[in-house]
């Protein structure tokens, strides 16, 4: 762990972009999440259907078109944390082998001998 904390440490410069980063994946999870609760909504119109004949299916073939909806934004901004992950990854994979080689060419050569 101590590990974690000082990579997140040399890693400064990129604080702001795993802001970011942190909070798009929150969204996408948010929106993710919230595609369990309308299917709830439309299984009980469903069952109040079968059951009863009370259930309104307007309302369950609109629940089921935001469902779609909420699906397709949650594969957009998925696919969107994705490539920032990625970019983020490469850009502090650099700056710490940059960082890494700058300190070790620095060191005397007292140091290797």
């Amino acid at each position: 762990m101590r590990s974690i904390w000082r990579i997140i440490q040399i890693a400064k410069p990129f604080h702001k972009l795993l802001i970011g980063l942190s909070f798009i994946i929150l969204v996408s999870s948010l929106i993710d999440i919230s595609g369990t609760v309308v299917i709830k909504f439309v299984i009980d119109e469903l069952q109040r259907q079968i059951v009863s004949g009370t259930g309104n299916l307007n309302a369950a073939f609109w629940l089921l078109g935001l469902m779609f909806g909420l699906n397709i934004i949650t594969v957009l901004t998925e696919a969107i944390s994705f490539r920032i992950g990625d970019y983020t990854n490469a850009r502090i994979g650099k700056y710490l082998t940059e960082t890494f080689y700058r300190k070790i060419f620095t060191l005397s050569q007292h140091y290797f001998d």
